[in-house]
């Protein structure tokens, strides 16, 4: 057997015994980004204002959520009391926020070239646009993969300054990044593709925010988990000897 494989295994069982914990995070996550949807407003100030308390209420909740994971994959309980002193801890709150600000700044570059896509392949009709979606989503995907170690850094030691922990996990997750992307390829990316597909066709109707829905709930409840899960094993290979508490334990 693989190590892919292995790991899959693995996480699978890891997955199936903290069922619990992880549905509470995938609950606050899916909770969290349908009321921000639904809070959107048509105003620049009203809507900048969303944005910064969407900031500050789930920055947090990654660095929480692969945080539990790794106390999961060492054996560790977890309960929701957990979860709350990461949303409510203005410490933790403002490393949350310069993790994400950190991969916005790098990932901004390949944001443009995003929209470039999106805007060059709509004169090319639906198909144009279709094949224009799904191949951006794919290398912003591709681009956020390879910083995934550092936010699995970042979580494991929130006492650690983030730019450090930026510059350590890009390092570290040059060595199992082929396997990395073989994992989202074959776990992630079939399921982010269907729903692209379907939203893109039914979008703007109210089918296409079901579908939406029905995707974000599919993705955090069943799929991410185990991605990241396994993720994280192969990230660390064994080795989670700089993991720390929020006290620095």
């Amino acid at each position: 057997m693989d190590k892919v494989a292995h790991y899959r295994d693995k996480a699978s069982e890891i997955y199936k015994a903290n069922r619990k914990i992880i549905f509470i995070l995938a609950f606050l996550n899916t909770a969290l980004v349908t009321l921000f949807d639904i809070l959107k407003a048509d105003g620049f100030i009203s809507n900048l204002l969303v944005i910064i308390v969407k900031l500050a209420v789930t920055a947090p909740l990654p660095m929480c959520t692969y945080h539990i994971y790794t106390r999961a994959i060492l054996g560790k309980q977890t309960g929701a009391d957990f979860i709350f002193s990461w949303l409510t801890n203005g410490k933790l709150i403002v490393h949350g926020i310069k993790v994400q600000l950190s991969l916005a700044i790098r990932l901004i570059g390949w944001v443009i070239v995003y929209l470039l896509i999106l805007f060059a392949s709509a004169f090319f009709g639906v198909l144009g646009a279709l094949f224009g979606t799904i191949g951006g989503l794919v290398l912003i995907y591709y681009k956020e993969l390879q910083y995934n170690g550092a936010l699995y850094e970042c979580a494991a030691d929130p006492n650690y300054p983030v730019g450090a922990a930026f510059d350590d996990g890009i390092e570290k997750m040059k060595y199992c990044f082929k396997d990395y992307v073989s994992l989202w390829f074959g776990l992630c990316l079939p399921f982010i593709v269907i729903f692209a597909i379907l939203k893109n066709v039914f979008d703007p109707s109210n089918v296409g925010i079901i579908v939406d829905l029905i995707g974000n709930i599919i993705l955090s409840f069943f799929i991410y988990p185990r991605f990241h899960i396994t993720g994280i094993l192969l990230y660390n290979n064994g080795n989670f000897s700089h993991v720390r508490g929020v006290d620095g334990e």
